[in-house]
C-alpha cells in the first residue's frame, strides 16, 4: 500500500511533477492567472510569466492549459523544455505538435522531412490563419524551461 493511502489521500500529494489539482491560488497566482487570461482573450500576443524556482510557474501553466482545454475556442499546445539547435528544429517541432500533415508541407511530394524552413513557416502560418481567422479560435503555445 502506498504511503499516501495510509495517510488518507486519494493521490500522491508530493509528486516531483507539478500537479494543477494541488495548486493553491494565492493572491499573486490568481492575479497572474487573470492577467494571462486577459492577454489571451484580447489576443495580444506573447505573454511571459517570470519567477524564481519553485514559485509555481509550471503548475500555474498546467492549470491554465487545463482550463483553456475545456473551452471550445482555444487550441492549446504545450512544449516542455523548448531547446532547439536550429530554426528548422523549432519549426519542425511546431508542425509536429500542431498536427500539421507533413506530406502537405514537404518540398518534395510524398517525401516528408524534405521541407525547407520556408515550407515549415508557411505551414505554420496557414495553420494559424485557418484556426484563428477562419475558425475564430485562439491558439496558445505554452512552454516551460526545465531546470538545469
Amino acid at each position: 500500500m502506498s504511503y499516501y493511502r495510509i495517510l488518507g489521500f486519494e493521490k500522491e500529494p508530493f509528486s516531483t511533477s507539478p500537479d494543477p489539482e494541488f495548486l493553491y491560488l494565492s493572491q499573486g497566482h490568481q492575479a497572474t492567472m487573470t492577467n494571462v487570461l486577459i492577454e489571451l482573450r484580447l489576443r495580444r500576443g506573447l505573454s511571459v510569466v517570470l519567477g524564481d524556482i519553485g514559485t509555481g510557474k509550471t503548475t500555474l501553466s498546467r492549470k491554465l492549459i487545463q482550463a483553456l482545454s475545456e473551452r471550445g475556442d482555444f487550441i492549446v499546445q504545450y512544449v516542455l523544455d523548448p531547446c532547439f539547435d536550429s530554426e528548422y528544429e523549432f519549426l519542425y517541432s511546431l508542425v509536429r505538435n500542431m498536427g500539421i500533415n507533413l506530406d502537405s508541407v514537404s518540398g518534395v511530394p510524398g517525401v516528408p522531412g524534405r521541407a525547407s524552413v520556408l515550407d515549415l513557416k508557411e505551414a505554420v502560418e496557414k495553420f494559424l490563419y485557418e484556426k484563428t481567422v477562419i475558425g475564430n479560435k485562439t491558439v496558445c503555445l505554452s512552454w516551460t524551461k526545465r531546470r538545469n
